[in-house]
């Protein structure tokens, strides 16, 4: 099976990101191309979430009169 050289790119938020693979056609350098910036954005992973307060809402930039409701409060 004959290999091509393809210049992959990805983007997980920082910017494009380049890397040469050799595949055996288009649709396999697109998947390493995934597998790529999927692997960046997993290891680079930091998520949460919170119990709404006044403070940490308007800490966020968020109006806490318009999102939180009475037994919120």
């Amino acid at each position: 099976m004959t290999t091509k050289t393809y210049l992959i790119r990805w983007d997980a938020g920082y910017g494009d990101t380049h890397d040469v693979v050799h595949a055996k056609d288009l649709d396999a350098a697109e998947n390493w191309a995934y597998d790529s910036w999927k692997d960046e954005v997993e290891s680079q992973a930091d998520y949460g979430a919170e119990l709404a307060t006044r403070e940490n809402l308007e800490e966020a930039g968020f109006d806490p009169d318009e999102y939180l409701i009475g037994e919120d409060e």
